[in-house]
């Protein structure tokens, strides 16, 4: 079955300008610049979720503005690359980085919001963790602005066990 504006007849945007999916309009106008800025900041959170590999947290905020709002759920929300760093460098900080393994699955971009679906391997003193992670986060101005991480504390618990004991 058609629907109408998709596939059927197109219907005019509510200014008044052309149909959508006509030449100018709503489909075709910006959208070249649309993407292109989707794909960007999707590189910018692909480039940043493989620096974390690194073991060297300068590598992480580099990609961060310096009020960035990082909430790595279920913990409570930081701001800055200070309050990043408190969270992530028992984990990930030098040479014994417990995260040994991202593998991005699925990421989706709409201008500044970037989404990620990943699987993480962590590995530390004898415990390995497979953490699903789905990441949300918004880019403005070449930087992440508030980065948003969703994961299942139980999953992850023998691992901070681990790290945190």
């Amino acid at each position: 079955r058609k629907r109408a504006g998709i596939a059927g007849r197109a219907r005019p945007s509510a200014s008044g300008d052309s149909a959508v999916g006509e030449p100018g309009g709503l489909i075709n106008r910006d959208a070249e610049g649309a993407n292109e800025m989707s794909d960007t900041n999707s590189r910018i959170v692909t480039q940043m979720c493989d620096s974390l590999l690194s073991g060297d947290l300068r590598d992480c905020v580099a990609y961060l503005s310096e009020e960035v709002v990082y909430h790595n759920m279920p913990w409570a929300p930081v701001t800055g690359h200070t309050g990043v760093r408190k969270v992530l460098e028992p984990f990930i900080e030098g040479a014994d980085c417990a995260l040994k393994k991202m593998d991005i699955v699925h990421t989706a971009a709409n201008g500044e919001v970037v989404m990620n679906a990943r699987t993480e391997l962590w590995q530390r003193a004898g415990v390995s963790v497979e953490l699903p992670v789905a990441g949300v986060f918004i880019v403005r101005g070449g930087l992440i602005v508030r980065w948003e991480d969703y994961w299942d504390a139980a999953t992850m618990q023998p691992l901070i066990d681990v790290v945190m004991g």
